[in-house]
């Protein structure tokens, strides 16, 4: 990944050879659906700093619950404490004790996900890239980062992990499952996906216990043909390339001295 991109996230998949990842070509390839933006409006009150803020602790508690998800699947034991600051960085806002239920919550949902499918991990956190041609251009020309693919009930799924409070019939979600499934197939002809859907691992129920919904995939259709229409608006839309470059973002100096001299 190029750390240094100015817009979204970058890959380079091959020598000279980048692709903006899977959500990056989302952000700017579809629109935010309705319920979505009358949500954000409300919540913010119309104000953008309050929009951005809000945002940034969904995102930071969204991060902590994939990290931690990881060291479970990896045998770890997990204990979290009331300190929210080990966990999130408090980017734009001020963690609390809610910020830590959050992340409790949302481990909670994951964990009776688990227990009542017991799937069968194949791979955690796989990076999905193709660098294959076509009439001298990439016929997948994204990258991304699943999350999961398991075995349940003797089907192969790919699966998502989401702390959303909708996820359910999101467009953008069952678009970004099948570009991830499109990268896997190609890569593994012979042991393709079987079905495509989402953990939600919940972080805002109420209660001692997390609701049924939580407790079986949210499956979602493959659906190959949006995703050469979402591509050509993204690139048309997506200001992150020049010439095939990703353009970075601007650099300055970390050290300063009497002795810099013009430099």
């Amino acid at each position: 990944m190029i750390r240094e991109a100015a817009y979204g996230r970058i890959y380079e998949i091959a020598p000279e050879t980048y692709v903006g990842s899977v959500t990056t070509v989302l952000k700017y390839g579809t629109p935010t659906p309705e319920f979505l933006m009358k949500w954000m409006i409300t919540e913010s009150g119309g104000s953008y700093d309050k929009h951005l803020n809000a945002n940034s602790e969904a995102s930071e508690v969204g991060t902590a619950v994939h990290e931690l998800i990881e060291g479970i699947l990896a045998g770890e034991v997990i204990e979290i404490t009331d300190d929210p600051m080990q966990y999130v960085q408090g980017r734009g806002y001020y963690p609390t004790y809610k910020t830590s239920m959050q992340i409790r919550k949302g481990l909670q949902s994951f964990m009776a996900f688990w227990n009542h499918n017991k799937p069968e991990v194949v791979e955690v956190e796989t990076l999905l890239s193709c660098s294959d041609t076509q009439d001298g251009d990439l016929i997948l020309p994204f990258a991304g980062r699943c999350d999961m693919i398991a075995m349940i009930d003797g089907e192969k799924w790919l699966l998502d992990v989401k702390t959303s409070k909708v996820v359910k019939d999101v467009m953008n979600y069952g678009i970004q499952l099948t570009m991830y499934k499109l990268l896997y197939d190609r890569a593994n002809p012979d042991s393709p996906i079987d079905r495509i859907g989402i953990i939600w691992a919940k972080k805002d129920f109420a209660g001692a216990l997390p609701p049924k919904s939580v407790l079986k995939p949210i499956e979602y259709k493959f659906v190959p043909d949006m995703v050469h229409h979402v591509y050509a608006i993204f690139s048309q839309c997506y200001d992150g390339f020049t010439l095939g470059k990703p353009r970075l973002r601007d650099k300055a100096p970390r050290i300063f001295s009497l002795d810099m001299g013009d430099n």
